[in-house]
């Protein structure tokens, strides 16, 4: 699996499938992505996160930079369906963003504040 793929929902909004790796390895280019997400007017996102199976800090700070420029940006960001070892790595680090069990419940969450 490709370590990111991108699906526009909106204008506004993109759901943001991650790989089996955030990590070092891979960190640059989820937040190039995000990044560009951003300037081209994206300020809500669905990361789904249920093919991660590695995560470590440089993965989180990723999260917690989309999760803030999305906040400051009058959006937001939903986690959807991390593993156990993956949300108790974000729960850990008190990632502030909400994180859902599911994809669709995310979605749903995302469309909620449209």
């Amino acid at each position: 699996m490709n370590e990111i793929t991108i699906e526009r929902i909106d204008q506004r909004t993109a759901l943001v499938r991650l790989g089996p790796r955030l990590d070092n390895t891979t960190a640059a280019a989820v937040r190039d992505s995000l990044t560009d997400l951003h300037a081209d007017g994206v300020n809500r996102y669905v990361i789904d996160m249920s093919a991660v199976e590695f995560f470590d800090s440089t993965g989180l700070s990723v999260i917690f930079r989309a999760w803030r420029r999305a906040v400051h940006a009058d959006g937001g960001l939903v986690l959807a369906a991390p593993s156990a070892p993956v949300r108790t790595a974000l729960t850990t680090a008190q990632i502030p963003a909400p994180v859902d069990d599911d994809l669709a419940t995310a979605l749903a969450r995302t469309r909620a504040t449209v």
